[in-house]
Parts: structure tokens; sequence; C-alpha cells
């Protein structure tokens, strides 16, 4: 599920009190984010299962990074929104690169911060089914019959979502 109002910071240490203070205030500034895996691994990531930010996906690299223009308020904080449609525990990369039209040439200011991303729910289902769910139903099982039985992990589709099994997106990264 999308989480918004995600603080992301461009602070800088006072010379005077060594406390972080606001490097800019006030103003859009460029800002390169891309995603790393940390559990599972980077060879399990899906191309098609990106981080996005602001709604755009972004890179899996510093060499693929994406550019969003975020706007700086009062004591140099921007919010953005995360989606991660998968599972997992995932790092999110940041840095500002100063220029000279932007009158701070040579500032590097790189960022980052884990968040873990879980399945909404999970789809539990049986070979068969029955719409009318009693008596009228034919027998599906004995008691202690062995039968089959799937166990799916699913994405957030919409809040209040009563059928986990219709519609979800599968998150393939999702482990016990």
């Amino acid at each position: 599920k999308p989480v918004g109002g995600i603080a992301v910071r461009a602070v800088k240490r006072d010379d005077a009190t060594n406390a972080c203070v606001p490097a800019f205030e006030n103003v859009t500034r460029p800002v390169r984010f891309w995603s790393s895996y940390v559990d599972p691994g980077p060879t399990n990531r899906p191309a098609s299962r990106a981080v996005s930010v602001q709604g755009q996906a972004v890179g899996g690299s510093d060499a693929t990074a994406t550019v969003e223009d975020l706007a700086f308020g009062p004591g140099g904080v921007a919010t953005i929104k995360i989606t991660y449609p998968d599972a997992g525990a995932m790092t999110l990369n940041a840095r500002y690169d100063g220029s000279s039209d932007r009158g701070d040439a040579g500032l590097v200011m790189p960022g980052s911060d884990g968040f873990v991303s879980l399945p909404a729910g999970l789809c539990v289902q049986t070979a068969s089914a029955c719409a009318a769910g009693d008596a009228s139903c034919p027998t599906f099982a004995r008691a202690g019959a062995p039968f089959d039985l799937s166990v799916q992990a699913v994405g957030w589709q919409v809040d209040g979502d009563s059928n986990l099994c219709r519609g979800n997106p599968d998150t393939p990264n999702f482990r016990l």
C-alpha cells in the first residue's frame, strides 16, 4: 500500500554548534533515488517489482537512479510517497548533487533508510469450493483425509478488501 508523508530532510552540520540545521529551505531540488534489496538478496529482485517514489519507479542501483524534484519547505523538509508492490526488507537511497546554477556546486548530500514491506494477507484456497458454504455442498473431504491447500502471499489492492484471492497481486519475495 502506498505510504505517504515520509520526510526527506536536507540538513547540514552548523559550524558553531555542530547541530543539524537546514541546508536549504523553500526551494525545489532534484534528488536521485534508487533502491536496493536487503532481504531477500538482489538476485531475487523481479524487474517488474520496483520501489516507486511519488508514483515513479526508481532504479535498482546508483547508475540507474531516478530523479525526482522535491519541494523542500520550512526546516529543509520535503515529503514523499513510497510504494513497493512486493515483500521484503529494502533500502531506499537518495542523493542530491549541487550545481553552480543552483549556487551550491560541490555539495553532495547522500542518504538512505531501510523499510520492510509486508503482504496485505494470505490467499488460502482448495481445489474445490462451494459458493453456498452450507450443508447443501457436497462432501469436501472426510475428517483425517489429506487434501490439497494452496497458500499465497498477496499485496494490497484496496482498503476493505474482503477477498484477497481475487485481483490482488502476488508477492513472490515473501517467505516465512
